[in-house]
């Protein structure tokens, strides 16, 4: 391995390669010294989106060496919640923490949904975003069981 360390490269034609830009169009130039096989570590990564929804995106990468494909993948979601925004402010869709919501379930076994959410308001550091979340959340509790 070369004292550059770690360098993305493209196999083209059979030849690893440095991709380059060249007044926006990407063009591939083969690499003078070419690695040995073993030195390289395929990535590989699958880019998806939803015939629905033009805002989601879907990547899963995996490595691939001699062995095969490896049992492990990452999967990365890149969604614009531009459906979930306020009406009146325009301001992004915040979702409540899970522990805030684990906190009003368990609050909800002995109090009803509108005086746990006052309580919340008051005493937590970290508030449910809405009493539609509490009440959300007590029905699908109630669902569960």
């Amino acid at each position: 391995m070369s004292s550059a360390g770690l360098q993305r490269v493209f196999l083209c034609d059979g030849q690893y390669c440095r991709q380059r830009k060249v007044d926006g169009v990407r063009t591939y130039v083969a690499i003078d010294a070419q690695p040995q096989a073993s030195d390289v570590v395929t990535v590989t990564r699958y880019c998806g989106t939803s015939g629905l929804d033009q805002t989601f995106e879907k990547h899963v990468s995996w490595l691939v060496d001699d062995d095969g494909q490896s049992d492990v993948a990452v999967v990365e979601y890149n969604l614009t919640l531009s459906s979930m925004t306020t009406t009146s402010t325009k301001r992004p869709y915040i979702r409540t923490p899970a522990t805030t919501m684990n906190k009003l379930a368990a609050a909800m076994v002995t109090a009803p949904p509108k005086s746990v959410y006052a309580d919340c308001l008051m005493n937590m550091s970290t508030a449910a975003r809405g009493s539609r979340a509490v009440r959300d959340k007590d029905h699908n509790e109630l669902q569960k069981q």
